[in-house]
C-alpha cells in the first residue's frame, strides 16, 4: 500500500492551499522524516558526498567518499536499497601533500530501510549480524576468500531529535504523527549501512561460458559452506545476488554471494513457517517456492534459483 494524501482538487482555492501546505511541509520538515538520516552528508569544506558506518573494532565511525551510485531501488513499500562505490578515508594518519586525508581502498557502501523485528534482541534474520557471523566463521579459509562480503563497518542509522534523545532511524519515527492502519503494510523496517569489500561486477558481464561456469561453482561452494558452518540459509540466489569479483585471490575471478536480506539462520529452532514462506527474487524462485508450498526451504531451492 502506497502512504498518500487525500485528493486534492487544485481547482479550487482550498485545493490550491492544500498542496501548498503539503510542499511546504515537505520543504521545511525534518530530513529524517523523508528518509535521510546523519550519516549520510555534503562535505562542504571538501566538495564531496560523504557516509559514515560504524567500525566494531575500533569503537569508531568511518568515513567513505561517495564515487557513484552503482544500484537503486525505488519500489513502493520496498527497502529502497541504495548501493555506493566508495573510497574510504582515512580520519587519522598521513596525509597528502595538501593536507587532505590519505583514500584508501573501494568500498561499496549498502543503505536500506530493512525489515526488522521490534524485539530488540531478535536478531535471527538481521543482515549485520549474519554477516558478521559469517565473517567470523569463514575467515580462516583462504579457499573462500574474496567469495563473499567482508563487512568492514555497518551502522543502524540513528538521528538525534530537539532535544538531544537519540533513537534508531526506523518507520515508526520517521512516520511517529502518521502511525495508523494506513501503514501497517509498511511493515516494521530500520535504516542501516553496512561497508563491505571487495566490489563485485554483475555476472552478465562475464567474458566466457568459462569463467560463468567458475563464478556459479564458487557461490555453490560458499553456499554451502555458510549453509553447514553458519548454519544460515540464503534464500535468494538469483541473478542480482551473484557477482564476478575480480580481485579475487592470485588475481584470478570468483564468484560472489552478496545481499543476505532474506537469508535466515537455520536450526532445530527456527519454526516451520519461518521455512517455509515465499521469499526470494521471482524470475529465479523454485517450483517449490513459486507454488507457496507448505514444504520447508532447503539449500535444494536455492540451488535450483542459480540454475534458473
Amino acid at each position: 500500500r502506497m502512504l498518500s494524501s487525500a485528493p486534492i482538487d487544485v481547482a479550487t482555492p482550498d485545493g490550491r492551499e492544500t498542496l501548498v501546505k503539503w510542499l511546504a511541509n515537505m520543504s521545511l520538515c525534518e530530513r529524517d522524516r523523508l528518509g535521510y538520516g546523519p550519516t549520510l552528508y555534503y562535505n562542504g569544506d571538501e566538495h564531496r558526498w560523504e557516509i559514515k558506518a560504524y567500525d566494531d573494532s575500533t569503537d569508531a565511525h568511518k568515513t567513505f567518499e561517495i564515487v557513484s551510485c552503482m544500484r537503486i531501488s525505488d519500489r513502493v513499500c520496498g527497502r529502497h536499497t541504495r548501493c555506493f562505490h566508495c573510497k574510504e578515508i582515512e580520519e587519522s594518519g598521513d596525509a597528502d601533500e595538501h593536507g587532505k586525508p590519505a583514500e584508501l581502498r573501494g568500498v561499496l557502501v549498502k543503505r536500506a530501510w530493512a525489515i526488522a523485528s521490534q524485539k530488540s534482541d531478535d536478531r535471527s534474520r538481521d543482515e549485520i549480524s549474519i554477516l558478521r557471523e559469517i565473517n567470523n566463521t569463514l575467515k580462516d579459509n583462504k579457499d573462500l576468500e574474496g567469495k563473499y562480503p567482508t563487512l568492514l563497518a555497518d551502522d543502524v542509522v540513528k538521528i538525534t531529535d530537539e532535544n538531544g534523545e537519540v533513537f534508531n532511524d526506523t518507520v515508526d519515527t520517521a512516520f511517529a504523527e502518521l502511525r495508523t492502519e494506513t501503514l501497517k503494510d509498511l511493515g516494521f523496517r530500520v535504516q542501516k549501512s553496512m561497508a563491505m569489500t571487495p566490489i563485485g561486477q554483475d555476472i552478465r558481464r562475464c567474458k566466457s561460458a568459462d569463467e560463468l561456469i567458475i563464478a556459479a561453482t564458487d557461490v555453490m561452494e560458499v553456499h554451502t559452506a555458510i549453509l553447514k558452518q553458519c548454519k544460515i540459509l540464503h534464500r535468494d540466489t538469483s541473478i542480482n545476488n551473484i557477482l564476478i569479483n575480480r580481485s579475487g585471490p592470485e588475481g584470478r575471478a570468483c564468484g560472489m554471494l552478496i545481499d543476505f536480506d532474506c537469508a535466515l539462520r537455520i536450526d532445530n529452532t527456527t519454526d516451520h513457517k519461518a521455512r517455509s514462506e515465499m521469499t526470494g527474487t521471482f524470475p529465479f524462485m523454485s517450483i517449490n517456492n513459486l507454488e507457496a508450498s507448505d514444504v520447508i526451504r532447503t539449500e535444494l531451492d536455492d540451488w535450483e534459483s542459480i540454475i534458473y
